[in-house]
């Protein structure tokens, strides 16, 4: 078993009212391992309408840690990854957004 906190929860619109929910998880102090990304759905039952938010995608973010030391250094960077931070992930979060199309 496995528990996710969720360490933050933000929405992104691009403007055109039409938003992504991103659940933050992680450990509290920790990295952060995903991001589950919602997107609001209208439902119609009869007369009655109501909105949900459904599971779109999630976000993993292992690419953005530095690399593991075990061998010979093969290249030189002018700059480290920037870890998982929740404002790293957050901007990662807002570069999907702005990439996202509703199907």
């Amino acid at each position: 078993m496995i528990l996710h906190n969720v360490l933050k929860t933000i929405y992104i619109d691009n403007g055109d009212n039409d938003f992504l929910k991103y659940e933050i998880m992680g450990e509290h102090g920790g990295d952060v391992t995903i991001a589950i990304v919602s997107a609001e759905i209208k439902s119609v039952v009869g007369r009655i309408e109501c909105y949900l938010w459904a599971k779109v995608g999630e976000l993993t973010f292992e690419y953005l840690d530095p690399p593991k030391r075990g061998s010979f250094q093969q290249t030189v960077a002018m700059e480290s990854p920037p870890g998982r931070s929740i404002s790293t992930v957050m901007r990662e979060c807002k570069k999907h957004r702005a990439t996202w199309q509703r199907p």
